[in-house]
């Protein structure tokens, strides 16, 4: 795989226009064309040694001229599929990087392209890691130290979760659909959701060894159908989504 350059060692001194109180710029004219792949991705070791697999998309493909938010998303299901073609949807990153933020998405802890043992989800090692991502995203140059944690479902568990945690750079979170209450996901009325049990289960097994199946209905695909951007299809292409050292 190739090589990226650590986001640290980026530095762009160009005059910047006002920032408003996050510290967001008026970003450059947005290209909706542009790759889906990340402007940089990289392994972030944990307390422990576990790396985590972290990816960075800037508003123009470069870090800010002045010091940004950054908005992070935390996701079991492949961190690629966060940056998707559908720019006009609120769960995709396209708007914030349009509002001139900086975007982080990360595999969680025992997931997809991240290291470690994975017993249970959103675990207590899991969350403990969200403290040491806050304080790196903060730290680095292009940032302003300011982090809002966003997610649907799964990943707004995560921005959930990240609010209990002492981390001070976390200044929001905007989570939306989360399992607040995993009894009525799991035992919905008392009732077993083999659902979740089962299919669930079983597919984001296969999705962490890179052989899943799953495919969505797609008016543009000849067929009907297309890979979604987990499992295979992200195995595949791997080489262009998300590059790691």
């Amino acid at each position: 795989m190739s090589a990226k350059n650590d986001p640290r060692e980026n530095e762009v001194s160009t005059a910047a226009p006002e920032n408003d109180e996050l510290g967001t710029s008026p970003a450059a004219p947005f290209n909706h064309a542009r790759p889906d792949w990340s402007d940089v991705s990289y392994y972030l070791s944990m307390r422990d040694g576990v790396r985590l697999a972290i990816s960075i998309y800037f508003p123009d493909h470069m870090p800010p001229a002045k010091p940004a938010p950054v908005v992070l998303v935390q996701t079991r299901y492949g961190r690629a599929g966060a940056r998707h073609k559908d720019s006009d949807n609120p769960r995709t990153l396209d708007p914030w990087l349009r509002a001139g933020y900086v975007a982080a998405t990360v595999d969680v802890r025992g997931t997809t392209a991240s290291f470690g043992a994975r017993d249970c989800e959103l675990g207590p090692d899991e969350q403990a890691d969200m403290d040491e991502i806050i304080e790196h995203l903060a730290g680095l140059p292009w940032s302003n130290g300011k982090i809002i944690a966003t997610g649907t479902s799964y990943t707004g568990n995560t921005a959930d979760l990240a609010t209990t945690r002492p981390a001070p750079a976390l200044v929001g979170a905007i989570p939306r659909a989360t399992d607040f209450d995993f009894w009525e996901l799991f035992w919905p009325g008392g009732i077993p959701n083999d659902s979740m049990f089962r299919d669930w289960a079983a597919e984001v097994h296969e999705m962490d060894f890179g052989r899943s199946t799953s495919t969505v209905v797609s008016e543009s695909a000849p067929n009907g159908e297309e890979k979604v951007l987990d499992g295979q299809s992200r195995v595949d292409d791997i080489a262009e989504l998300f590059p790691l050292i």
